[in-house]
C-alpha cells in the first residue's frame, strides 16, 4: 500500500508525485477539460465528490516507461509509473469482491482484475427556474416567435433534454446564410408514444408545436420545432452533431431524481438491454457526453 505522505517533505510540501499524458480528460465545474489546460483557480472534481480550487500546476519532462490504466466502460487513462491510484485489490480472480477496502496504489504496482474508485458526487444545486441562453432575435428571423425568459427546470424539461442528446440535432437555413432555424428529432415510427410525450412537453414549457414528417420507406419519424431563437439556445447548452452533445453544468448538479428523467429521455433514444448478459447498455460517441453520463 501506498502512503502519500511519503511524497511530502518541508522542503517539498505540494510535490507532484505522478503524471498524465495531455489531453486527459479532468472535470472541472462548469464542463470537461484536457489536464494541460487547468489554470490555478480552476474547480476540479475531487475524491469527495465535490469540485475543489486548484492551487498549482506542474508540467514535467517524463523519459521513461508509461502504463496504461483500461477499466471496463471507463475507457483508459496513461500515467507514469509513480503516480497514485485509489484502488481495491481483487481477491479471487474468478469472483466479483463482496468487500471493497481501498488503498492508495502506484500505477505500475496495479494488477490485472483490481477496482478502480471512482467518486460519487455529494453536491446537489437543485434549481426550479434557470435562464434560457436566448440570443437576440435576428433581423432576418421573421417565423420565431417569443419564448419565455425561463425554463421550468422540471422532469418533462429534463426528459425533452435527454431526446435531444440522443435523437436531435440542429437544422439550419442555407438560403438564410446557414442560420439555425430549427430543432430536429427522428424517431422509430413505432416511437409513437415518445413523439407524443415530445409534443405535449415543447407546447406546455414553450407554446410552440411540433410538427411531424413520416418517412414510410425507412419507418422513421422527424419531429421538428420550427424556432430559430430556441435552436440557437438548445446548441449552446447542449451542442448540435452527435460528436459534439454535452450537458450544461448545472444539470449535473441537479437532485438525482430530476436526473432520472435526462436518463429516461437518453434511454429511449440510445440505450438498450442485453438480455444474454443481464447488462444495460448507453451508446455515443462524444466523448464529452459520454464522461458526464459516468458521473450522473
Amino acid at each position: 500500500m501506498l502512503d502519500l505522505r511519503l511524497y511530502q517533505s518541508p522542503e517539498k510540501p505540494t510535490w507532484c508525485p505522478g503524471c498524465v499524458l495531455p489531453g486527459t480528460l479532468i472535470h472541472t465545474n462548469p464542463d470537461l477539460k484536457p489536464i494541460e489546460r487547468l489554470q490555478v483557480g480552476d474547480k476540479v472534481l475531487g475524491l469527495d465528490g465535490r469540485y475543489h480550487r486548484v492551487t498549482e500546476v506542474f508540467h514535467h519532462r517524463h523519459r521513461g516507461k508509461m502504463y496504461r490504466l483500461k477499466a471496463k466502460c471507463f475507457g483508459e487513462t496513461v500515467l507514469t509509473p509513480e503516480h497514485p491510484v485509489l484502488i481495491a485489490r481483487r481477491a479471487d480472480p474468478k469472483r466479483h469482491n463482496k468487500r471493497f477496502e481501498l488503498v492508495w496504489e502506484r500505477a505500475d504496482q496495479i494488477r490485472k482484475g483490481d477496482y478502480l474508485a471512482y467518486p460519487i458526487p455529494s453536491e446537489v444545486v437543485d434549481l426550479d427556474l434557470e435562464r434560457l441562453p436566448l440570443p437576440e432575435k435576428l433581423p432576418m428571423d421573421r417565423r420565431s416567435r417569443s419564448l419565455p425568459e425561463e425554463v421550468e427546470v422540471s422532469g418533462d424539461f429534463l426528459r425533452l433534454v435527454g431526446y435531444y442528446l440522443a435523437e436531435g440535432w440542429i437544422a439550419s437555413r442555407s438560403a438564410k446564410g446557414g442560420l439555425d432555424s430549427s430543432i430536429c428529432f427522428s424517431f422509430n415510427i413505432g416511437e409513437r408514444g415518445y413523439i407524443d410525450d415530445l409534443k405535449r412537453i415543447v407546447r406546455r414549457l414553450f407554446g410552440l408545436e411540433v410538427a411531424v414528417r413520416e418517412e414510410a420507406e425507412t419507418n422513421q419519424v422527424e419531429a421538428s420545432i420550427h424556432s430559430s431563437r430556441l435552436a440557437r439556445a438548445f446548441r449552446e447548452w447542449f451542442g448540435s452533431g452527435a460528436a459534439d452533445k454535452r450537458l450544461p453544468q448545472f444539470m449535473m448538479l441537479l437532485p438525482p431524481e430530476k436526473q432520472r428523467e435526462l436518463l429516461v429521455g437518453l434511454w429511449r433514444g440510445d440505450g438498450w438491454i442485453d438480455k444474454r448478459r443481464a447488462r444495460a447498455h448507453y451508446k455515443t460517441i462524444s466523448r464529452g457526453l459520454c464522461e458526464q453520463l459516468k458521473f450522473l
